[in-house]
């Protein structure tokens, strides 16, 4: 008795343990580019919306025809956007992509490193001094940043829910201390 008591304590003791933990499954890479690639972006568009900036509220016209974009704001004559900077009153930022692919969500090359940690998948891609890190959550974009290698400077933009027309109804754009929050109201294609 005592035999088949030890033979059964060695049994259990030497048997793999199981992670009881569910597990949590990183979103299909190709769905994602499927889904988040440059291609997504229109070519032409018209975004209603309002701009945020610190206690500033205001109401925003950002469109592109022909290649050229056109921003309106009332009262702001110091505000300019093209398809790399967005200037304020003197002080230009740089912007990791074009406009139309921050609100469409166009922010895959097909050539990032896929990583997959606590159920997020991180698509990274390093060009130059620049690292581009992109954070899916359940095939969902959730963040997409930006980070100077040489001078350790982070860009972070946040992406909220999104619209009836495949575009972000927020997006959260975080620099030097700086935020800007872009809320899209209406987008014409």
């Amino acid at each position: 008795m005592i035999q088949l008591f030890l033979f059964v304590l060695f049994l259990v003791s030497c048997a793999p343990l199981s992670d009881r933990r569910p597990s949590v499954k990183c979103p299909d890479p190709k769905d994602l580019f499927t889904g988040y690639s440059f291609q997504r972006a229109p070519k032409e568009f018209r975004v209603y919306g309002t701009l945020k900036y610190g206690p500033l509220k205001m109401p925003i016209l950002i469109a592109k025809f022909d290649g050229i974009y056109t921003v309106k704001v009332p009262k702001e004559r110091d505000l300019r956007l093209d398809e790399r900077h967005i200037c304020l009153k003197g002080r230009c930022y740089l912007l990791p992509i074009p406009p139309e692919n921050l609100i469409f969500g166009g922010v895959l090359l097909g050539k990032e490193v896929e990583v997959c940690k606590g159920g997020k998948r991180y698509m990274v891609y390093t060009e130059g001094v620049y690292e581009r890190t992109v954070v899916f959550v359940d095939s969902r974009l959730v963040e997409y940043r930006v980070r100077n290698i040489k001078n350790n400077k982070v860009i972070k933009i946040r992406f909220g829910p999104l619209g009836p027309g495949g575009y972000f109804r927020e997006i959260l754009i975080e620099t030097e201390g700086m935020s800007f929050k872009l809320l899209i109201e209406e987008v014409e294609t």
